[in-house]
């Protein structure tokens, strides 16, 4: 049973290391307006919903300027679980959001 124990628990650290693998660079936001104050790389799983909780609580209610990458575009969503209204973003800087301090969650996408 020790055995058996001890292999769960190394198979478990193998899934959560493997979770981050995929996590894609979308872009940068901001707590301020024209990318200054707090800023940090968004990464997410393409089409993966990320609330800002937990480790990400620092950026509920905070985001005031978002850039995204060439070939994407994001989702920032007023409320956690990519819910409520919705602010589309395309590839490039947004000096500014519609929202500002007000996103609790986003989600993005891989666009042609």
């Amino acid at each position: 049973m020790k055995f058996t124990n001890t292999l769960l628990a190394v198979v478990s650290v193998v899934a959560v290391s493997f979770q981050s693998v995929n996590a894609f660079d979308w872009g940068t936001m901001c707590s301020d307006a024209n990318f200054v104050g707090s800023c940090t790389t968004y990464q997410a799983d393409p089409n993966e919903c990320v609330s800002f909780t937990g480790s990400n609580a620092f950026w509920n209610d905070i985001v005031s300027s978002i850039s995204v990458v060439g070939g994407a575009q994001c989702m920032f969503s007023v409320n956690a679980g990519c819910s409520g209204t919705t602010d589309t973003f395309q590839a490039g800087r947004h000096n500014t959001v519609p929202h500002n301090d007000q996103y609790s969650s986003f989600r993005c996408i891989f666009v042609a």
